[in-house]
């Protein structure tokens, strides 16, 4: 009897797991800095790739270590400016997932994302998976060891905007399938103020 129940119950996670894992590969994603005096930071790949820009005339994200709520709140008024429906739709998920976070279960990891660009990366400083989202529990692994180390608050609002866009868009009628564009969208909202008002337009093509 008891292994009648224990095969039941192993075929009802392994039935499970495609839906349970609907966002692998394409949650937040940092790279792992080691500092000289050995101590680690993490800065969110979201961020990094929008300071690639730089050659193009863009300034430094502002990375502060002002509270993570009021930064989350700047940016979420940001996207309102462009798209108040899509803005109020984020603002939902950022209430729910910042409820339903967690540290990854003991002797689980979560895996570097495979939508970003392997072939320009910060030099030593490998990427690695900070957060993932999985749709079917409902519940945003975070691997804490990581979030507890972020380069500033600016880089744990942006994951948790991330997420929150991500999440959005995953669902109709846009059914995004890697989070290319949410990390661009991301770039933007950090941003500085003039940078911000430059990238309207482009802010406005990513939300359609």
């Amino acid at each position: 009897m008891k292994w009648k129940s224990l095969c039941i119950f192993m075929v009802a996670i392994i039935c499970c797991l495609p839906t349970m894992a609907s966002d692998v590969g394409h949650g937040g994603g940092g790279y792992v800095c080691t500092d000289p005096d050995g101590s680690v930071h993490v800065r969110l790949v979201d961020l990094e790739e929008a300071n690639l820009r730089q050659f193009m005339g863009y300034s430094p994200i502002p990375r502060t270590n002002e509270p993570l709520e009021n930064q989350v709140a700047t940016a979420v008024k940001r996207l309102s400016l462009v798209d108040y429906a899509f803005a109020q739709k984020v603002e939902g998920e950022l209430r729910f997932i910042q409820d339903h976070y967690t540290d990854v279960p003991k002797g689980w990891t979560i895996n570097k994302p495979t939508d970003v660009d392997a072939d320009l990366a910060p030099t030593e400083c490998p990427l690695d998976g900070v957060a993932t989202y999985w749709d079917e529990w409902k519940v945003l692994w975070i691997k804490m060891k990581y979030f507890n180390h972020m380069f500033s608050e600016t880089d744990k609002a942006a994951l948790f905007m991330h997420e929150s866009i991500y999440k959005v868009f995953r669902g109709n009628p846009w059914n995004d399938k890697d989070s290319v564009r949410t990390r661009k969208i991301v770039g933007i909202l950090f941003s500085t103020e003039r940078d911000f008002q430059r990238d309207l337009t482009l802010l406005k093509s990513l939300l359609n």
